[in-house]
């Protein structure tokens, strides 16, 4: 089984680094564009970042936020991200999608950061799920064809071979085995 936990990145660089990692479809969410990345802007003389640094590996190791990358910026090393984001304390978490601002969080509030990135996490998710556009109707017709024409023997059922759902089917499940 694949593990869930997904590595923190420290950014050192500048603006570009992280808006590369909002960007880069390797780095969120998994190759998803609507991939989510938990930006937690801190300083090593704050306690509560390291506090709020144990949180995020945390929530980093949940199955479920499998896909949310996280990353660590110093916010005063990195003063142009800093500002471009609006960063006025620390800890401050922001949750970014496709370079987009979607969630802040600010202060060492676990519950309340915790409770936005399942929130984002879910949407994602959603968003992935969503039905793409319908495709025309002549290559569904040359789909059906293509399956039509896969084999020479072809059944179309209600159910499964295990649980028909219709009285005929099993004798016929045999026949075309």
């Amino acid at each position: 089984m694949k593990s869930s936990f997904v590595s923190t990145h420290h950014v050192v660089g500048g603006l570009g680094v992280l808006d590369r990692l909002c960007r880069s479809p390797q780095k969120v969410g998994a190759g998803r564009k609507d991939g989510l990345l938990v930006a937690h802007f801190m300083a090593n003389w704050a306690p509560q970042c390291g506090q709020m640094n144990d949180v995020i590996t945390e929530l980093a190791k949940q199955s479920e936020l499998k896909d949310v990358q996280f990353c660590i910026v110093p916010a005063e090393d990195l003063s142009e991200v800093s500002l471009k984001y609006k960063i006025a304390a620390v800890p401050t978490f922001l949750l970014l999608r496709g370079g987009q601002v979607v969630e802040k969080v600010e202060g060492a509030n676990a519950a309340d950061l915790t409770n936005k990135v399942k929130t984002q996490a879910a949407k994602a998710s959603l968003v992935s799920c969503a039905p793409t556009a319908l495709t025309p109707e002549q290559d569904l017709n040359t789909r059906l064809k293509k399956l039509i024409n896969s084999s020479k023997c072809m059944l179309f059922m209600k159910g499964s071979p295990d649980a028909p759902r219709c009285g005929k089917i099993p004798s016929s499940c045999i026949c075309c085995s």
